[in-house]
């Protein structure tokens, strides 16, 4: 639990959400005993950043960025139920790595902002950045 004035030396936060292609990740050993091209499931499909800057005693909504990626592989016909992104859409879009530069110029490099996320008893299990 944190103390209510734990934000008062802080002038900017970015919350961060991300949808996943719902799969699990499995654990290392699993990952061991599959065929040398295998990719895990539970790759981030698509990611989504709020900027809040402090504004007086509250806080207002600044810049937002968010992107699609490609998994390169499949959606759980489940995940697509949730929040409706098919393969198709993602057919175009770019691969982790691609948007990595994008992703820290937007959050930044100063290690004392916060970063706020929002995590489900499933997503905190399920994501991974995706292939390299």
């Amino acid at each position: 639990m944190y103390l209510p004035n734990f934000l008062d030396g802080f002038d900017r936060l970015v919350a961060f959400d991300a949808e996943t292609t719902g799969k699990r990740t499995p654990d290392a050993e699993f990952i061991r005993k599959q065929p040398f091209a295998w990719r895990a499931p539970g790759i981030i499909i698509e990611v989504g950043f709020v900027e809040m800057l402090r504004e007086g005693e509250g806080w207002r909504k600044g810049e937002t960025w968010s992107s699609r990626l490609n998994p390169d592989g499949p959606i759980d016909p489940e995940a697509i139920k949730i929040h409706r992104i098919r393969p198709a859409d993602l057919k175009n879009a770019p691969r982790f790595p691609t948007i990595l530069p994008k992703l820290k110029d937007f959050v930044g490099t100063r290690r004392s902002w916060p970063t706020l996320t929002r995590t489900s008893e499933t997503s905190s299990t399920m994501s991974s950045p995706g292939p390299g």
